[in-house]
């Protein structure tokens, strides 16, 4: 992180485009918008919640393209330590006003990495090219995708949790069960 300024201002373009007002042209509905719960976090990027319960659900670090590799390494570590999901999104402009915030130039591509995922298959080191519509649908099922999969993993670490704390006795019979039922473990 720069220990100085370099630019004299904060560009507010994607603080902009992120808001329900803006993004919901890239969505089926208002609703599908107002559920990106966005907040932006030191200027950097977003923390992107569900709606109802406030829980953190993706760490995403977000810039103006200029070209070069963003490297997002503390956020990574963060979402690491916090089990979410890491991007790097970098955006471009034209030289058309964002309709929603007629201030700010709109929004035309994005390139996004995700930097750290606790399913390493989704780990996309090298960028990849989204529209602004691409992106915003990306966002949707990623929420959806994380929601679901936090629900899983809580499931399943309530259920070893339970196993563990089973008699030996106990155990042995739950194995057993599950053989003859032809569950693997």
């Amino acid at each position: 992180m720069s220990q100085h300024e370099r630019t004299g201002r904060r560009d507010p373009t994607y603080s902009r485009w992120h808001r329900a007002a803006s993004i919901e042209r890239y969505l089926d509905s208002r609703a599908e918008a107002e559920s990106l719960g966005m907040i932006d976090f030191d200027n950097i990027g977003f923390i992107e919640y569900e709606n109802g319960s406030r829980t953190p659900l993706l760490l995403a670090e977000v810039a103006y393209d200029n070209g070069d590799h963003k490297p997002a390494t503390v956020l990574t570590r963060l979402g690491e330590l916090a089990k979410l999901p890491v991007i790097c999104a970098q955006y471009t402009t034209g030289d058309v006003p964002n309709p929603a915030s007629p201030d700010v130039m709109d929004i035309t591509g994005f390139r996004v990495r995700t930097c750290w995922h606790w399913d390493q298959f989704r780990v996309n080191r090298e960028p990849v090219a989204m529209s602004p519509r691409g992106y915003a649908r990306w966002l949707f099922r990623l929420r959806d995708e994380s929601i679901r999969d936090r629900w899983h993993r809580s499931v399943i670490e309530d259920l070893a949790a339970r196993i563990e704390s089973l008699s030996y006795r106990d155990k042995g019979r739950l194995t057993s069960e599950l053989r003859r039922r032809r569950v693997s473990l």
